[in-house]
C-alpha cells in the first residue's frame, strides 16, 4: 500500500510513522524537510502555507493521512488537491470539536473552530474519508508545550500543575490509524481514554 503522510515528522506524525515500521506498505512524507531524518521512509518537499504541491503532482495514493493542524483554508486546498489522488483521505481532527464556543475569542477557540470547520470540508465526500477525534494525546515527543512530563511518570498540565488523568498514550493512537487502515474505515471515529 502507498500511504502519503502529511508531516509526519513530529510527536502524533512520527508515532504513526514508527507503527508503520513493522508493515510492508510504502511510506512517503509531505514536508517543508527541516526535520526528515527517519531513512525508512521517502521524501517529498512542499510548503501547504504557500500552496506548493508540485512534487505531488503526478502521484496516486492508497491512503493520505493528514496530521498536521492548520487553518481551514489551508486544509481545503489540500483536500481539493489531493482527493482525487487517494482511495482514501485520513483528516486528524480532535474531540475539541465540542468545545467550540467555551472559551470565546481564545487561541484553542480559534483551533476548535477550525477543526470544525474542516471537518465540515468532508461532507459529501464519506466514501472516501475517515475523520478522527482523538482525545488528549501524550507521549515521546509532545511538542504542544502544554504539558510537564515529570519523572516519576506523572503528567501535569503546564499552566495550573493540575495532573492529567484521562489521556490517550500517543503510541497506542498510532497504533489504532493503523488498525483503521487495514479494517478499511470511513467516517467519524472518536478516540478517548
Amino acid at each position: 500500500m502507498d500511504i502519503l503522510i502529511l508531516g509526519g515528522t513530529q510527536f502524533v506524525g512520527k508515532h504513526i510513522v514508527d507503527a508503520f515500521s513493522d508493515t510492508n506498505h510504502n511510506i512517503t512524507l509531505f514536508n517543508r524537510g527541516s526535520n526528515n531524518t527517519n531513512s525508512s521512509v521517502n521524501y517529498l518537499q512542499g510548503d501547504r502555507l504557500s500552496r506548493n504541491f508540485s512534487n505531488l503532482e503526478n502521484t496516486k495514493w492508497d491512503v493520505v493521512i493528514d496530521i498536521p493542524y492548520f487553518e481551514t483554508d489551508v486544509v481545503r486546498d489540500t483536500l481539493d488537491f489531493l482527493y482525487d489522488k487517494t482511495d482514501l483521505y485520513i483528516f486528524m481532527s480532535s474531540i475539541s470539536v465540542y468545545d467550540v464556543g467555551l472559551h470565546p475569542n481564545s487561541e484553542y477557540d480559534s483551533y476548535c473552530i477550525n477543526k470544525l470547520n474542516s471537518e465540515r470540508l468532508f461532507q459529501n465526500k464519506e466514501l472516501k474519508s475517515l475523520i478522527l477525534r482523538p482525545g488528549i494525546l501524550c507521549g515521546d515527543g509532545d511538542n504542544t508545550n502544554r504539558f510537564i512530563y515529570h519523572d516519576d511518570g506523572e503528567i501535569t498540565w503546564e499552566h495550573t500543575n493540575q495532573i492529567v488523568e484521562d489521556y490517550i498514550p500517543v503510541k497506542d493512537f498510532a497504533t489504532f490509524v493503523i488498525r483503521m487502515i487495514r479494517e478499511n474505515k470511513r467516517g467519524v471515529y472518536e478516540y478517548v481514554s
